[in-house]
């Protein structure tokens, strides 16, 4: 799985706890913390679409929010990219 999240920015803002220079990426856990901790404090710029793409839809994040960025990925042309999960929440809009 590593190299698929290359463009992530690890970044420390938002994060308190550890320091992000030591966090594995490459571990599903791990990212998935990752970025739904950046998602909540607003650092949006510490992922790229693809990323998120694949991984909106096991996030627990505020629905409205999820369905904000559905939208967003869906009108930059990454909806093919989503997971099997997100791609069946798209169709039932």
């Amino acid at each position: 799985m590593g190299d698929r999240f290359f463009m992530i920015k690890k970044s420390q803002k938002g994060i308190w706890e550890t320091d992000v220079k030591t966090i594995n990426l490459s571990n599903p856990k791990v990212l998935k913390w990752y970025l739904e901790r950046k998602i909540e404090v607003g650092d949006w710029g510490a992922f790229d679409r693809m990323t998120l793409a694949r991984m909106l839809g096991k996030l627990s994040i505020d629905i409205r929010v999820k369905s904000l960025l559905r939208d967003f990925l869906s009108s930059h042309g990454d909806s093919h990219r989503q997971s099997s999960t997100y791609s069946r929440s798209s169709r039932e809009k």
